[in-house]
């Protein structure tokens, strides 16, 4: 480009400076031929000759001076462009810089970046901000003299001129507006938020803003979006670590941070605050029935209800998912908290409507004080919560205060909880079998393997006692799968006695939803070689509800390995003709609670007959659990049930006791 402007300017003076010389030329040739040919005419031609010779000679010296100013300005504009190429270089390398720079934070890096580009265009100011419906807010300012941050102002104020507006890059070097002169700026956008990145000052521009100023602004404004969309990321991020995806309200970590603060504040002061609990009774239904999107709007105007009863000093949090947590602060009295407790509970209590369909949901409430009931976070929550198991255990809708029955059943329950990690490995588990009788013959068809645990302080431990500690705490699965293989590995010499005979194994809700289930039963099989037809796998109603589509699949591999399927507690829960309609049943078990009442009982005996009736109609043969009289077993055996277990018969028996029993088969008949 250089090599090519030197050209052009040599050849604009080529012509100009040719003319001139001939002209002179011409001059002095005009003046030597009149002294040859015409002497007495000398002067005349001398005069006019030299007339030729000054002109041309003027006329060149002209032409050359034109030629040196010429080559001056492009001398000048070489220099200007090459300082302009050295400053967009040293822009563009303090762009990098920042860059590739790891300030401490946002702020740090943002503010950093302002004040050297206000400096690097010649400015006073340097401004980000964000629009807000038709205000515009100052995310960052810099000032290189004392000024104070501008306040959220109008966008219509700067019509005409602000970037936003006009949708690009927009300059001014001597605008004379609100005391503002020289102003450059431009639009950026980070998700739906609209940004301005301005730079002006209160002085004119004398040179004005060319491309480079431009081109620089518009690069900024580039990093600048970079630096908020980081920032936006980080903040949500932060977000989703302290509150709950699905209602917006503080998590369990969150609640524990501000419970720390109100504890602290509160110590101060010498004064009381309180934690509530929050347990839904009963929402599982809506899962249930309506799956996890109508329960996660279920949640969401519960979350609702429950911020609408509280103070605006109060905290409102969801811990688990379907719990629950409120901190009240500067506590007058427990009176007080129990008003809470109530409106708590009221406002769960009103008919939850979803889809057409009305739940009933209740909530029980649990309450620890500080400092009586806990000094820590952890230990407030774990109280509260343990307050809230036990008002669940007496009647959903009611509250209770963490107390020392409380505090002794807890630390009992911890207790339990750690033996049970050790009863597989101190061998404290053993299995027990409750023979099962033809209820014409009275002889033993099977049996039904049952979990003991023989503790070592102890003594028996009742398996209502440790069976939902183990799933409460995730050891069902690792005591399940011992269970499986026990029971198949002493069950496979006791075929022997009779090719027929079957034995149940009862499988709980964790260990059926293990999605290795159907691989450790089959590996428990082919170790204890045991036939699978002699198998029984016994699920609850609960078990089946929890995820149907995903039980009936689990079900029908195990038809197909040859194992028979048993639905225990039959009619226990409201679902239950719906999902023995579409399960793979081959056994129904009639729960000891239908029995109990029979045959006195006319309303227990039509349940027990609508569900021989049922039975039989879908193929499923008929085992009454909990018999214990003969007047039960004869209306049983009447009614068409074929089978039953009971202690009219036998309670379940160690493994060397029904060996013997199998060997007496001294079995009742009815």
């Amino acid at each position: 480009m250089v090599e090519q402007s030197e050209m052009r300017g040599s050849s604009d003076l080529r012509l100009p400076l040719l003319a001139a010389a001939v002209f002179a030329v011409l001059g002095a040739a005009w003046f030597f031929a009149a002294a040859a040919w015409a002497p007495h005419e000398r002067l005349l031609y001398g005069v006019s000759a030299g007339f030729f010779v000054i002109v041309g000679t003027i006329s060149i010296y002209a032409i050359v001076q034109r030629g040196v100013a010429e080559h001056r300005v492009m001398v000048e504009d070489l220099l200007g462009r090459e300082q302009r190429s050295v400053q967009r270089r040293k822009r563009l390398d303090i762009l990098w810089r920042f860059a590739g720079s790891e300030l401490a934070d946002f702020s740090a890096h943002a503010t950093a970046a302002l004040e050297v580009s206000t400096r690097v265009l010649g400015l006073e100011y340097g401004e980000a901000a964000h629009v807000e419906g038709n205000a515009l807010v100052c995310d960052l300012f810099h000032s290189e003299t004392p000024s104070e941050r501008p306040q959220t102002r109008d966008v219509a104020t700067a019509a005409g001129r602000h970037p936003i507006e006009a949708g690009k890059t927009v300059s001014y070097s001597d605008l004379n507006e609100s005391g503002v002169r020289a102003y450059i700026a431009t639009p950026f956008s980070v998700g739906n938020l609209q940004y301005e990145l301005g730079f002006w000052s209160a002085s004119p521009r004398e040179a004005g803003f060319d491309d480079d100023d431009l081109e620089y602004v518009q690069v900024l404004a580039g990093f600048f979006a970079g630096l908020f969309r980081q920032r936006r990321q980080e903040e949500e991020l932060a977000h989703l670590a302290l509150f709950d995806a699905l209602t917006g309200l503080a998590n369990r970590q969150h609640l524990l941070d501000r419970l720390r603060s109100s504890i602290a504040a509160h110590r101060r002061r010498d004064a009381q605050c309180a934690l509530l609990v929050i347990d839904l009774n009963r929402f599982k239904q809506v899962n249930d029935v309506l799956g996890h999107a109508a329960g996660d709007a279920a949640l969401m105007e519960i979350a609702e209800r429950l911020k609408n009863v509280l103070r605006a000093e109060d905290s409102l949090a969801r811990i688990g998912s379907d719990r629950f947590a409120v901190i009240t602060s500067l506590m007058k009295s427990p009176a007080e908290v129990v008003a809470l407790a109530e409106r708590l509970r009221d406002a769960s209590v009103e008919p939850l409507k979803i889809e057409d369909h009305t739940f009933h949901i209740s909530s029980s409430v649990g309450i620890s004080v500080f400092p009586t009931d806990g000094v820590d976070p952890k230990s407030m929550l774990d109280h509260a919560g343990a307050a809230a198991n036990r008002a669940k255990e007496e009647g959903s809708g009611r509250y209770k205060f963490y107390n020392n029955e409380i505090s002794q059943s807890v630390r009992s329950r911890q207790e339990l909880f750690n033996d049970l990690r050790n009863a597989v490995n101190l061998g404290e588990f053993a299995l027990h079998f409750q023979p099962q009788v033809d209820l014409r013959t009275g002889a033993t068809v099977g049996a039904e393997a049952l979990l003991r645990w023989q503790h070592g302080r102890r003594g028996m431990v009742d398996p209502s006692a440790f069976v939902p500690a183990a799933e409460e705490n995730g050891l069902m699965v690792p005591i399940g799968t011992w269970v499986l293989q026990q029971a198949l590995l002493q069950w496979r010499p006791l075929v022997d006695f009779s090719p027929s005979l079957h034995l149940g194994i009862n499988v709980s809700a964790r260990q059926f939803s293990d999605p290795d289930f159907y691989e450790l039963l089959s590996d428990a099989i082919e170790a204890a070689r045991v036939a699978p037809d002699s198998i029984v796998i016994e699920i609850t109603e609960t078990v089946a509800m929890a995820n149907p589509a995903a039980t009936r699949a689990t079900l029908l591999r195990c038809k197909e390995r040859g194992l028979m399927v048993a639905l225990d507690d039959f009619g226990t829960l409201y679902s239950s003709l719906a999902y023995l309609k579409t399960l793979p049943i081959d056994i129904v078990k009639i729960d000891k609670s239908f029995v109990d009442g029979l045959p006195h009982d006319h309303f227990d005996g039509a349940i027990v007959h609508a569900v021989i009736s049922l039975a039989d109609a879908l193929g499923c043969s008929i085992v009454a659990e909990g018999v214990e009289t003969r007047e039960q077993a004869q209306w049983l055996a009447e009614a068409g049930c074929q089978s039953a277990q009971g202690f009219l018969y036998s309670k379940g028996l160690p493994y060397d006791e029904f060996v013997n029993w199998m060997r007496r088969e001294r079995t009742p008949a009815v």
